[in-house]
């Protein structure tokens, strides 16, 4: 069996999609889907350079006016999906893929980042029972009602006020409040030669500052400090239900970064209660702070009218401060981003890290600038070096480093030295992905084999990451283990997708759907024009309908092809039987490929190296017919 035969990252291929007909509203689609645990996928497909073994859907090239109308059609789709999705929706990871999303400018990326922001953050449900297609709030998609992660920022020569402001969590700050609270990764800023006051604040775990405040809060682990200049420390801390008493601009509750109060207006606080915490009465303060610097200073808070009381709506989207692994994110659900050596500008990544952005990662492919030509990614070392030391210094908490064997020349040598390269930015995670030959791709078209040279650098590879204290998960991902990396609640095996853009898919129970599919890069660009072109975004036009057979068979990939393997309890609690009964893995168990236990299915270390046969071979036939007989473009 070859063991190069496809990447299952996806069953089925959009190579077995086939037009819709008719084609179903998307509130049919998504009308009895679960929508509580939502991955949200917002493409880009746009790149600097079409690398010679790449047959993702993107093109080069793109000028401002088509990047423009590219975001114009993000948000028309944005919000037809929305409205199919109905109030009820919750997301709970998001990515912004491609294609390089940073191949958009930085005003470009803080725009994409807005309408994330608005998609994530959750709205509030009507009293009435919902049906799941319900219309959106007409404010839901207003862009300046939700700003999310970016620092918050109290006016700088006016103090503006408002009756009250509606944390996403639904909490709560009335009266004449104007309030950074919570912010997920931005600093949280008020006013710097200006008071600002206010007379209640809610945070969003429910917890309250009345009396005067202007307040930053809740945020852990690096410094807060309120306004410049000196300030008085309150006198008593009670650690747990912790207080903070009497006079002082104060912060509060940072167990491990330094807490400063600062400057210039000393304002007063009797007491501040963390947790439920309280502070009344006056404060400038910095309470509870968490992964970035809270600054109680400088220039101008976001803030939006937001009901018809004429009550302003301070963007506090992170749903009470959720975290992964105590990294608040964008609307506190956990976003990863790629990048690019040419793209991994400084301006860019500040605007993903200002937005809550948890995980980049970065196509390096080799270190060799002679391997990286040979794959046709023209790219200079220097480049790739500044680009990896501007994601770490500005400081996501996971970097996933893309690595690529099996390019003509590269010898066990090189392939280990580019492994140790990486290693120098201790990346969180590392993908080491084998190289492919695939039809309409610049390869492609110069042909080549490397199958046993393949297998050697990837078993090389991979106990060189393992001696080195990294952890398997699957064939290509490696992770460090106790990283912040890998966690979250959406299952893949479950949970539903909801894709945005021409080259996104979305995936429900019943229907996997998008737009056709190319690699050519005419019929490309003609795909994108199209989209950009389309008013009406409210009916799935090309997909696969998944019947009973099709999803056992996609949770078997997507458990099967992981190191933990497949939860046999699992799978029979989903679909009543034993995968064994269902599927038939003989063929797999004779090579000594497979692992049984009562409780799970895994594949042995050798199985892991032959994810590319094994993945393949589980294919329903039918969906070996359309993946055949498809066309390509």
């Amino acid at each position: 069996m070859k063991p190069y035969q496809g990447y299952v990252y996806a069953y089925p291929h959009k190579t077995a999609y086939r037009p819709l007909d008719p084609a179903p509203a998307l509130r049919d689609v998504w009308r009895d889907e679960d929508v509580s645990r939502l991955f949200l996928y917002l493409h880009i497909p746009f790149c600097e350079i079409r690398c010679g073994f790449c047959n993702l859907f993107t093109r080069t090239g793109a000028p401002e006016s088509l990047t423009t109308a590219y975001l114009d059609a993000l948000e028309r789709q944005a919000e037809a999906t929305l409205d199919a999705l109905g109030p009820t929706a919750r997301f709970t990871q998001a990515a912004f893929g491609g294609g390089t999303p940073t191949y958009l400018t930085a005003p470009e990326l803080t725009r994409l980042c807005e309408l994330a922001t608005r998609l994530l953050t959750p709205h509030p449900t009507p009293p009435s029972t919902p049906t799941g297609n319900e219309p959106r709030p007409p404010s839901a998609m207003t862009p300046a009602t939700r700003s999310s992660a970016g620092s918050a920022r109290s006016a700088v020569e006016a103090a503006p006020t408002a009756s009250s402001v509606v944390a996403a969590s639904g909490s709560q700050r009335p009266s004449g409040s104007v309030t950074a609270a919570p912010l997920s990764a931005g600093s949280a800023r008020s006013a710097e030669g200006a008071a600002v006051t206010a007379s209640s604040v809610v945070a969003a775990s429910g917890s309250q500052s009345p009396g005067g405040s202007a307040t930053a809060g809740s945020l852990l682990e690096e410094e807060a400090r309120a306004a410049a200049g000196t300030a008085q420390i309150t006198p008593s801390v009670v650690e747990g239900g912790w207080q903070r008493e009497s006079g002082s601009a104060t912060a509060a509750l940072l167990p491990e970064g330094e807490a400063q109060a600062a400057a210039g207006v000393a304002q007063a606080v009797p007491s501040a209660v963390g947790s439920g915490s309280q502070g009344s009465s006056g404060s400038a303060a910095a309470v509870s702070l968490s992964a970035v610097s809270a600054r109680a200073v400088v220039e101008v808070v976001q803030a939006a009218p937001c009901a018809a009381d004429g009550s302003v709506e301070v963007l506090s989207v992170t749903q009470g401060l959720p975290t992964t692994q105590g990294v608040p994110a964008v609307s506190g659900v956990p976003l990863a981003v790629e990048t690019s050596p040419g793209t991994a500008t400084r301006d860019r990544l500040e605007v993903l890290k200002r937005y809550g952005t948890e995980r980049v990662s970065i196509g390096v492919q080799s270190f060799v600038e002679a391997e990286a030509r040979a794959a046709v990614r023209p790219q200079r070392t220097e480049e790739v070096v500044g680009a990896l030391d501007t994601i770490r210094d500005v400081g996501f908490p996971v970097l996933n480093i893309d690595l690529i064997y099996g390019i003509d020349g590269q010898t066990a040598e090189s392939w280990l030295r580019s492994i140790d390269r990486a290693l120098e930015w201790q990346p969180e995670e590392l993908y080491l992905y084998p190289l492919y030959v695939r039809p309409l791709t610049g390869l492609g078209r110069i042909g080549g084999d490397w199958d046993d040279q393949r297998l050697r650098l990837y078993r090389l590879g991979r106990d060189h990451l393992l001696s080195k204290g990294y952890e398997q998960v699957s064939m290509r991902m490696f992770r460090l283990p106790g990283s912040r990396a890998g966690t979250g609640e959406y299952s893949c095996q479950e949970d539903g997708m909801v894709g945005l853009g021409c080259g996104a898919r979305s995936y429900t129970a019943n229907l996997h759907y998008s737009f056709e599919y190319a690699v050519h890069a005419t019929e490309v660009r003609a795909i994108i024009d199209d989209y950009v072109r389309t008013e009406d975004f409210t009916r799935a036009l090309v997909g696969f309908p998944m019947t009973g057979d099709e999803r056992r068979r996609r949770h078997l990939l997507q458990s099967l092809l992981q190191a933990e393997g497949l939860d046999r309890h699992a799978y029979r609690a989903r679909f009543g039987t034993d995968v064994l009964a269902d599927i038939d893995l003989t063929p797999f168990a004779r090579r000594g490929w497979l692992e049984e236990t009562p409780d799970t299915l895994a594949l042995t270390p050798e199985g892991l190296a032959h994810s590319d046969a094994i993945g393949p071979a589980l294919f329903s036939p039918h969906v070996h017919t359309l993946m055949n007989t498809y066309r390509a473009r």
